[in-house]
């Protein structure tokens, strides 16, 4: 490994958040995928809890996006939209940052410039293994918050004892 060449964790962590583009753009373009496909994700994960075997998919997909509308208009289907941006923010900027450091680590190790398919492979399972255990609270957060209901809410709010 050249001496010029230093890890640098924080660059790599930056590189992550905007994808080693234009961090402007980038983040205005996960942004606005994860604004549009919201929606779809809060049907998928209702789905996922409600389903049954034997059940017809299209059907039930029909009536999960009815019900949801009925709960709430289109706001229910944005819940949990900012642990969602965050996490997928949080999510790609930690899978770089210990991508990079990873790879870094096994060519001094190796003491070679460039790393084979299966250390690339190695740094790439580490950093998603951290990655992953780094924002599971947030994705688990998303999840509570598309899974609950407005109205469930407001009714134990009315009804609680003080």
């Amino acid at each position: 490994m050249s001496p010029k060449r230093e890890e640098n964790v924080g660059r790599h962590f930056v590189s992550g958040m905007c994808g080693g583009f234009s961090f402007s753009v980038l983040l205005i373009l996960g942004f606005v995928t994860t604004i549009c496909l919201h929606p779809l994700d809060c049907v998928k994960t209702r789905l996922q809890v409600n389903s049954e075997a034997g059940y017809n998919f299209m059907k039930n997909f029909a009536v999960v996006t009815k019900n949801t509308y009925k709960e709430g208009g289109l706001r229910v289907f944005y819940q949990g939209i900012t642990p969602a941006v965050i996490g997928s923010i949080t999510s790609w900027s930690v899978y770089f940052a210990f991508y990079e450091n990873a790879k870094n680590r096994y060519k001094r190790l190796l003491d070679v410039a460039e790393l084979n398919g299966f250390f690339n492979m190695i740094s790439s399972l580490e950093a998603g293994l951290i990655g992953s255990t780094i924002t599971c609270p947030l994705w688990f957060l998303k999840t509570r918050l598309q899974l609950q209901s407005r109205m469930c809410m407001v009714f134990a709010l009315s009804h609680c004892e003080m």
